[in-house]
């Protein structure tokens, strides 16, 4: 019988000093008020439907996992994956929040859309627009209780790529909303 072995990538976002690496214009001071949680799921609430992206050609969403107990405020974790209903990366997100994080779980690709070709994975189009949720969470991390300068990101499976993108500022971020 063969054995599945599935590993994630982590990658801090913060230096020794405890400043963050990750600046951009996209983590303005306009913050948010919290949605009312899609659901519950024991000690974590969770929202989905929440856009990060847009453009002419797609709609980008993230979902968003946080303990509803606690002393926070709690770090950040951007867990990129395949965040589909029932997906495994939904349930690490609702696991890692119950440990007391508030995670942000981007769609980072979706196939629906035709304009996403080979030329923006290599040419770092996708990446790009991924580097955008992790923005997106630094500036509504405190909505839900997160410390957006304690803030991580992490990749499972394919999302590995954009996590390793983001991490080494290699993404340009200029299409971002601010």
């Amino acid at each position: 019988m063969a054995a599945v072995v599935a590993f994630a990538a982590v990658f801090a976002l913060v230096n020794d000093s405890g400043g963050v690496i990750l600046e951009s214009d996209v983590a303005s001071d306009a913050r948010q008020t919290t949605p009312e949680p899609s659901g519950t799921i024991g000690n974590v609430a969770y929202v989905d439907e929440l856009v990060y992206y847009e453009d002419a050609d797609r709609t980008l969403e993230t979902s968003v996992f946080f303990p509803i107990e606690g002393d926070g405020p709690f770090p950040v974790v951007v867990l990129y994956g395949i965040h589909w209903p029932g997906s495994q990366e939904r349930e690490l997100s609702r696991r890692i929040a119950e440990r007391g994080a508030v995670v942000f779980a981007p769609i980072w690709v979706d196939v629906r859309y035709p304009s996403q070709t080979a030329s923006e994975y290599i040419g770092g189009g996708m990446w790009n627009r991924a580097a955008c949720a992790a923005g997106y969470a630094q500036a509504q991390a405190e909505a839900y209780g997160g410390d957006p300068a304690r803030s991580t990101i992490m990749g499972s499976a394919g999302g590995e790529h954009p996590a390793t993108w983001v991490a080494l500022g290699m993404a340009d971020l200029s299409d971002c909303e601010e």
